[in-house]
């Protein structure tokens, strides 16, 4: 168990930082502009980010709090995903049924470490060099302090409706194309 425990967490860790070095933190990136400015569109977000001091490697801003939260999530989603979906299986569940309830167990332990990260990540790249700009380690003080640990966890509720829905059915629908039409 030890070591199929210490290989999903390393190879959620692994697929998920992949996934966003390649293509998941420039969209990320564009994301947030798009979201912090009204009326602004993804093209403008894109050249407004790249004619920055940074260019082109501005789309990778935060690049180092995304690959410790994404280590972490992708880490975490296999870890109770799997585990889950184990125990399901052994209860003599169908495999797209144990894959469902694995997919929402995993998107919901995913949402608790996305959560706090993904408030520091947005909070660090909305007010990069603007007057009164924190690191992310002075904004999570900020927020311990005034509001205790809960307010890491503000939009945990919907944080976790979205990634256990979005994971059960990313899973589920992979395992029925995989069983049902020997995609694998």
């Amino acid at each position: 168990v030890k070591n199929g425990l210490a290989n999903n967490l390393l190879r959620g860790a692994f697929f998920r930082v992949a996934s966003d070095l390649s293509g998941g933190i420039p969209l990320e990136c564009i994301k947030t502009q798009v979201s912090s400015h009204i009326g602004l569109g993804p093209v403008e977000a894109f050249r407004n980010v790249v004619s920055g001091e940074r260019g082109i490697w501005g789309l990778w801003a935060g690049t180092e709090s995304r690959v410790v939260e994404g280590a972490l999530m992708g880490g975490i989603f296999l870890i109770a995903s799997q585990a889950v979906k184990t125990r399901a299986l052994v209860m003599g569940l169908p495999p797209a049924v144990a894959t469902l309830a694995g997919g929402l167990v995993g998107g919901l332990a995913q949402s608790i470490v996305m959560t706090p990260c993904s408030l520091l990540f947005t909070s660090v790249n909305l007010h990069r060099g603007k007057p009164g700009f924190e690191s992310a380690s002075s904004v999570a003080r900020r927020i311990i302090q005034e509001n205790g640990i809960v307010g890491m966890y503000a939009g945990l509720g919907p944080m976790a409706l979205r990634q256990s829905t979005n994971w059960a059915s990313r899973t589920t629908f992979t395992e029925i194309a995989r069983t049902s039409f020997k995609m694998s």
